[in-house]
């Protein structure tokens, strides 16, 4: 009678190599999640800057030939100032400052976890036709991996976008209207 003779740690090259792809996998998934947390978390900020901005002139301004209607703001409330890197179109506007406010307030976690972030209200600009006005706001942010960093293959970062546009206009069963009557209302498009 033959009996095999084995072969001792054989099991240990494969657990090892195993352990190394099971950590690699986890590494992207723990990375996909903070991008994904660090994409809405940017979204929600810039849409709350978008729906800020838009009550305040000149992008209330297109309701009659008071560019003050009731429920337009002239002034903006004691802000802090811009962070640096801070761009708008010249001159800044009381909506841009309110935007920016508003956008600061709200990033939470995401500011600090951006790199070059970089918020810019791109325009207020009036549909031709319809009277509508539109503050529209992007803002830029670089994320770094953080446990994904240990494959060379793969970039420093990951650029995450936020884009809003606020409507302002009265109520009507679609959503806003450039014609009508009470108090003003907004519709964002993200």
């Amino acid at each position: 009678m033959h009996v095999k003779h084995r072969q001792r740690a054989q099991i240990t090259p494969l657990a090892l190599y195993a352990m190394l792809v099971l950590v690699g996998a986890l590494s992207l998934v723990v990375d996909a999640g903070v991008f994904f947390v660090t994409q809405r978390q940017l979204q929600n900020a810039v849409d709350a800057a978008a729906l800020a901005a838009v009550f305040y002139t000149p992008v209330c301004s297109s309701f009659g030939t008071n560019p003050l209607h009731p429920d337009c703001q002239s002034t903006a409330p004691s802000l802090p100032p811009p962070p640096a890197g801070w761009t708008c179109n010249s001159p800044c506007t009381t909506a841009d400052q309110v935007a920016n406010a508003v956008l600061q307030q709200n990033l939470a976690y995401t500011g600090a976890l951006c790199r070059n972030l970089a918020p810019v209200p791109a325009a207020r600009t009036e549909a031709p036709g319809n009277n509508f006005t539109y503050y529209i706001m992007t803002v830029d942010c670089d994320a770094p991996y953080w446990f994904a960093r240990v494959f060379p293959g793969i970039p420093a970062t990951v650029h995450l976008r936020a884009f809003a546009r606020a409507t302002i206009g009265y109520p009507s069963p679609t959503g806003v209207s450039s014609t009508g009557t009470g108090h003003l209302a907004s519709r964002l498009v993200t």
